[in-house]
């Protein structure tokens, strides 16, 4: 119930203050200690139906509640509760860096012509792992 509770406000959070997903879950993997690094998300010059300092403040008690939540609950089968670190390895593994898709976007966009860009899609599924294991730095 307190999941759905926290998941409905960031919707509502995140509809009033447009943000960026990856870099906002990139941040909250790192379990913040206040919502700075989360702001590096949020689109420049977006409108509030509400004061800034008060946004503010409702992202910061959404956060608190958030990590809360993380140090209450565990696996009922677990001996101990999940550290911090555990819990931004997992998140960090759900939500990369770079995403494969923004990378064939990047290149569609530098592309000199739509011609070229559909000869290049036509790559091999073996292709596409070796320039996606490229991008995520573990080599070709």
């Amino acid at each position: 119930a307190l999941c759905n509770v926290l998941l409905s406000e960031l919707e509502t959070l995140m509809m009033q203050t447009p943000v960026d997903y990856t870099i906002f879950f990139r941040e909250l993997s790192s379990i913040p200690d206040d919502i700075g690094p989360l702001k590096k998300s949020f689109y420049n010059n977006s409108t509030h139906d509400t004061d800034p300092k008060e946004m503010d403040k409702r992202w910061a008690a959404w956060l608190e509640k958030w990590k809360a939540l993380l140090n209450s609950s565990s696996d009922a089968n677990a001996t101990s509760p999940r550290s911090s670190e555990e819990i931004t390895r997992q998140m960090k593994l759900v939500n990369r860096k770079i995403h494969f898709a923004r990378v064939v976007c990047y290149a569609g966009l530098s592309a000199s012509n739509c011609g070229k860009l559909l000869s290049n899609s036509r790559a091999t599924r073996r292709d596409d792992t070796a320039i996606y294991r490229a991008v995520e730095g573990r080599g070709g």
